[in-house]
């Protein structure tokens, strides 16, 4: 296997002001969306990935246990979404395609919300492995699957 040394810089270029974090959603998104240096967090230069415990799936678990994220979560974490919003931050959030979302977050009427359809093919349980429906969640216009490029090409 040969290794593309150019890709592998231009990789590590991308990546080199990224900040990955692990803790609650409130005080990640919180502790970068204000009062923060502008060197290490311009304005409007913090990107947010959220994957929050997808609304009405059952037997949701974590490393904790079974999953407590419940409706006032989901309505905290859309607050908080627009705040990313307000200060000119991004984000993007996977979550199940029910209604009780998008009538969440068509709410504030500044998000992009699009259905996508997914084959959950890694489920322990292989009677729970299906087509099912996500939502893909915004605050800016995403690019049709089919145009979009990888991560880290050039």
């Amino acid at each position: 296997m040969s290794i593309d040394k150019g890709k592998v810089q231009r990789v590590a270029e991308r990546l080199r002001r990224v900040d990955i974090r692990s803790t609650g959603y409130e005080r990640i998104i919180k502790s970068c969306n204000k009062d923060l240096p502008a060197d290490r967090y311009p304005p409007g230069g913090v990107f947010f990935y959220l994957d929050p415990p997808y609304w009405q799936t059952s037997g949701y678990k974590t490393f904790q246990g079974e999953s407590s994220f419940g409706w006032n979560d989901q309505k905290r974490l859309a607050e908080l979404c627009y705040e990313i919003h307000k200060v000119g931050n991004k984000f993007i959030q996977t979550n199940s395609a029910h209604e009780d979302l998008r009538k969440l977050y068509g709410s504030y009427g500044c998000f992009n919300i699009e259905r996508r359809d997914v084959y959950y093919s890694m489920a322990g349980d292989g009677d729970k492995r299906s087509d099912a429906g996500e939502f893909v969640i915004s605050n800016f216009e995403l690019a049709s699957a089919r145009k979009q490029k990888g991560l880290f090409n050039a």
